[in-house]
């Protein structure tokens, strides 16, 4: 059985030129490959049949198929289907309209191979999108004015920020030329980026985060708590 497999797979496929893939040996056939010559149309009246959607895609080619996507549920058109037409030159220039009136809608057309591009950059976003927690804003301070190669820890700082404000946490790793603190409340953190007093004869130079670099901050905190509880339940017992 291997070695059909195997005697199959020498038939049908073969390495690229640089040696690094394997392609086919023969292209699809085209009339096959029907992917480029269909489109994917939304926006259509759900009431139309089989036989006037036909009707109505007969103008701009030859109508091979229509497929129509449904509910999985009630069986019904969802308003979505792909339209397979004669060629790829007529699915690209049906594809060009963009839309189509028919009656009082406006049909949104675009290939197949568009619909599905912009599908999978869809899904790719919404996987890559960090998830923005609920949080009390303007509690964050970044220091700036170190110089690098310095041999301050987060504690030091932190104890000498609560001598200007109730700072909470302090994100800082020693050598670095800045860091974040995190104050107990707007008021706090307005307070700590008042201050002129210097840290060991170092003047520090403060801002109160906001907008999309403090959404940015406290998504990473969510995830890193995340992965922290995660981690620490593998190969543990539950305890009950």
């Amino acid at each position: 059985m291997i070695k059909f497999v195997t005697l199959l797979l020498i038939l049908v496929v073969m390495l690229n030129d640089d040696q690094t893939m394997i392609k086919r040996k023969n292209p699809i056939p085209e009339k096959l490959n029907t992917d480029e010559r269909t489109v994917h149309v939304r926006a259509v009246p759900k009431e139309k049949t089989l036989d006037e959607l036909e009707t109505f895609f007969a103008q701009f080619g030859q109508v091979n198929a229509i497929r129509q996507v449904k509910d999985k549920k009630t069986k019904k058109p969802t308003g979505y289907l792909f339209l397979e037409l004669g060629s790829k030159e007529e699915a690209e220039k049906l594809a060009e309209m963009k839309t189509l009136a028919w009656d009082d809608s406006s049909l949104q057309v675009e290939t197949k191979d568009a619909y599905l591009k912009g599908r999978k950059e869809k899904l790719l976003g919404k996987r890559n999108e960090p998830e923005i927690p609920s949080f009390e804003p303007s509690l964050l301070v970044r220091f700036t004015g170190l110089e690098e190669n310095n041999s301050f820890s987060a504690m030091d700082l932190k104890n000498f920020f609560k001598e200007q404000a109730d700072a909470q946490y302090v994100e800082f790793i020693t050598g670095d030329s800045e860091g974040i603190c995190r104050c107990s409340s707007a008021e706090e953190a307005t307070k700590l980026a008042a201050s002129t007093t210097p840290f060991k004869d170092i003047t520090l130079s403060y801002n109160v985060i906001e907008g999309e670099p403090e959404k940015m901050y406290w998504a990473r905190v969510a995830s890193a708590k995340k992965n922290k509880r995660q981690n620490t339940g593998k190969g543990k017992k539950r305890r009950y």
